[in-house]
């Protein structure tokens, strides 16, 4: 039998990856320490996602000291900030980008299915 592997995949994430909940480091790829001993290697001993699916609980097991603990995962959606001629930075607003693409297109002879 060989030993569960950390799985950070997700197809329903659009960045394919989990970050933990009040885990400073997660997003940046910094591996899950013990709270207990704060050792770097630990082991998923079960995986289960949430009822209503936008979480993943994982139970995990120190490799040193052996003592078990949670994780509750979600996913890590970030999307674009828009930079402006003056080097500002907005929030990405969907509604905003279309009326503006719109604008653009309005005497030109194209589609509006996107």
């Amino acid at each position: 039998m060989s030993a569960p592997t950390l799985d950070t995949s997700c197809s329903r994430c659009p960045r394919g990856g989990f970050v933990c909940w009040g885990r400073p480091g997660a997003a940046r790829g910094i591996p899950m320490k013990c709270p207990f001993c704060s050792h770097s290697e630990t082991q998923v001993v079960e995986t289960r996602i949430s009822e209503d699916g936008d979480s993943i609980r994982r139970r995990r097991q120190c490799a040193s000291c052996e003592k078990r603990f949670t994780t509750y995962e979600r996913p890590d959606v970030n999307f674009p900030a828009i930079v402006k001629k003056d080097g500002r930075r907005i929030e990405y607003e969907r509604a905003k980008l279309l009326a503006s693409m719109k604008l653009a297109l309005r005497k030109r002879p194209s589609a509006p299915s996107r």
